[in-house]
């Protein structure tokens, strides 16, 4: 995949020539998805859920394990496999476990007041 130049964005590119465009346009739709209509679960996790997770979004905890090892503070996702989505500063969600705001700083996730 490629991956836009621009560091504020998350999407993916499209080239003038590229074959398949309908796989790069389908990706940036699951990501407009899973950013804009949907709440983080838990921001305490430090290695995957075994519970059913294909709809569900994780702000990955520190030390983190399995298959997050070194994706901490990253926006993990469930779709075939796990799907980490890194985040800008001034980024925002509501967690549902904590039933608070949470902001990202550009280091750290802060819980908004």
């Amino acid at each position: 995949m490629i991956f836009m130049d621009n560091k504020s964005s998350t999407f993916l590119r499209l080239s003038q020539n590229q074959s398949q465009k309908e796989i790069i346009i389908n990706e940036n739709f699951v990501l407009l998805d899973k950013l804009f209509n949907k709440y983080i679960k838990s921001i305490k996790l430090s290695s995957p859920p075994l519970e059913e997770v294909q709809h569900y979004l994780y702000i990955v905890g520190q030390d983190a394990k399995d298959e997050w090892s070194g994706k901490e503070n990253r926006i993990a996702y469930y779709r075939d496999t796990w799907q980490f989505i890194e985040p800008r500063a001034g980024a925002f969600f509501f967690v549902y476990e904590e039933k608070a705001f949470y902001g990202f700083n550009g280091n750290n996730w802060e819980k908004l007041t």
